[in-house]
């Protein structure tokens, strides 16, 4: 009989403490501890690597190249926001594409983190605190990079047909073996039920399907490109490197 009457003094305490997590004190003081921990270890790091970046005094740099770099950077930013904004978005939650900007650049710098899972913790928690359902975005969240990596699958099998591009760090035929099990695995019954899962939590709006992770993974082949052009650039804003070496960075 004690231990029956513990559980509902457990659940009044849990329920307690949920509350007062949702106050706007302890989401800030949570906000500043993030703050501080991500920005702590990069300067950690930085001050790790002084002795190579004290190297870079003498380098001459070109202004124009890291300008297009920040460009192309920026644009391949976007629409790998967009892409993360409009799962959101079929999972049923309006959100302003400058929030999502603002959440995506804060929960990248989480995966400079020592650990496992920092982007998706950071994202549900930021998420959490404009009221979306911390699951879905924490599931959302470990989905994004077995999608970045199907899309970086289609750019290395295409790559591959380019002149001048590299086969040295990967088979063709094992990668579009790959590639063939993981469009098998996306309409499959045990993917679909997931998906399922995840719109049950909010049905309201809900319109995800596992099509919309085609789209996704197509927005993020051109976060990858744009990506590799932008290393293109900072690479050519230091040295004169020929642009046949596109394709290998974009590799």
């Amino acid at each position: 009989m004690e231990g029956i009457a513990v559980v509902p003094r457990l659940r009044s305490a849990a329920q307690r403490f949920r509350t007062s997590f949702q106050s706007r004190r302890w989401q800030w003081l949570l906000g500043l501890a993030f703050f501080l921990l991500v920005n702590g270890y990069i300067g950690y790091r930085l001050y790790q690597d002084r002795e190579q970046i004290a190297q870079l005094r003498n380098v001459q740099i070109e202004p124009i190249w890291l300008g297009l770099a920040f460009a192309v950077q920026t644009a391949g930013m976007l629409i790998a926001v967009g892409g993360w904004g409009g799962m959101l978005r079929r999972s049923g939650y309006g959100i302003p594409l400058r929030t999502h900007f603002r959440i995506y650049a804060l929960s990248n710098l989480a995966a400079r983190l020592p650990g496992i899972g920092m982007v998706a913790v950071s994202r549900a928690f930021l998420y959490g605190q404009r009221g979306v359902d911390g699951v879905q975005v924490a599931v959302l969240a470990l989905l994004e990079p077995p999608v970045f990596g199907f899309a970086g699958l289609i750019v290395a099998l295409v790559t591959f047909m380019v002149p001048g591009s590299t086969r040295d760090y990967a088979n063709p035929w094992l990668l579009a073996g790959v590639l063939a099990a993981l469009l098998l695995l996306l309409p499959s019954p045990l993917f679909r039920r997931l998906l399922d899962w995840l719109v049950a939590r909010h049905p309201a709006a809900a319109t995800l399907r596992w099509q919309h992770l085609l789209i996704w993974a197509v927005r993020n082949i051109a976060t990858i490109i744009l990506g590799g052009l932008a290393l293109y650039f900072v690479c050519r804003s230091v040295s004169f490197i020929p642009e046949s070496a596109i394709i290998p960075l974009v590799q």
